[in-house]
């Protein structure tokens, strides 16, 4: 039977009463992990390799604590020890933190086979468009088949003001948006038909914003004509735009005339869409 002294003591822990050693361990924990974060931090900062040592001065550990710290941050991959070296880098797992959020990720694969039914529509190359900045840019293609095709990849950007994706994306933002990049927005005259001023892309957004569809009359850098469409979210936010590119050597007559492939950029936006919803 416990002493009253330790009856009291167990009194007063079921009670909520911590310890000292409770409450020392419980904040320890969360110190380490602050101390994780700032040692990766300051990996991430320095132009060179980091030694043990340069961590151990930097925020006056022991060195037999410094060491622990890297050993656990190397194993969880967030730093990389180079032996030959006895030196630390940043490792693997902190690409894992920097990739494209799940929502692109998600949408990426839904998209593949509508992507897929775009080409075989049309024979063109299709391509889906997401806002990064003040660009459009590409994450996910489907090159059509055949000798003679675009050659698009993800990754790539587009001006907002000469590419069919991004004039899509622009057209729905809300004002304040608009507003914001064009004041960044520097308009280089690719093309005779390339727009070059705020007030032409603002012209051109609201017939976008009426009929739904946003052309490239071979106005980029590139010899293209485009057909896209803004994916739109339930609030009507633009969430990313898919269309489809065509040498411009290879479509003689305006893009506006390519009405079917027009309706069927039409039905993979608002198919896109749906699945936004699910």
């Amino acid at each position: 039977m416990p002493s009253p002294k330790r009856a009291r003591a167990v009194k007063g822990q079921s009670e909520g009463n911590n310890s000292p050693l409770e409450t020392r361990t419980a904040v320890a924990p969360l110190q380490t992990l602050s101390r994780g974060l700032q040692i990766l931090k300051y990996i991430a900062a320095q132009p060179q390799l980091v030694r043990l040592r340069d961590v151990a001065r930097a925020f006056e550990l022991e060195r037999s604590v410094a060491l622990r710290l890297l050993q656990s941050l190397e194993a969880e991959g967030f730093v990389t020890k180079h032996e030959g070296l006895k030196a630390y880098s940043l490792g693997p797992a902190l690409e894992l933190l920097a990739r494209p959020k799940p929502f692109v990720d998600r949408l990426v694969e839904r998209v593949r086979p509508l992507l897929a039914e775009l080409s075989a529509a049309t024979g063109q190359t299709s391509h889906l468009a997401i806002l990064e900045g003040d660009k459009a840019v590409l994450v996910e293609v489907r090159r059509a088949s055949g000798p003679i095709i675009v050659q698009q990849s993800p990754g790539e950007m587009e001006a907002l003001y000469c590419s069919a994706v991004g004039k899509a994306i622009f057209a729905f933002l809300p004002r304040e948006e608009q507003t914001s990049i064009l004041a960044r927005m520097k308009f280089l005259k690719h093309k005779p038909a390339t727009i070059g001023s705020p007030e032409e892309l603002m012209a051109e957004a609201g017939l976008i914003r009426k009929s739904g569809i946003a052309l490239d009359r071979d106005e980029g850098p590139l010899p293209l004509k485009c057909i896209a469409a803004p994916v739109l979210n339930e609030a009507g936010r633009p969430v990313a735009s898919v269309g489809i590119s065509s040498i411009a050597a290879m479509v003689t007559e305006p893009i506006e005339s390519k009405t079917k492939w027009i309706s069927a950029v039409r039905r993979c936006a608002r198919s896109i869409s749906s699945e936004l919803d699910t």
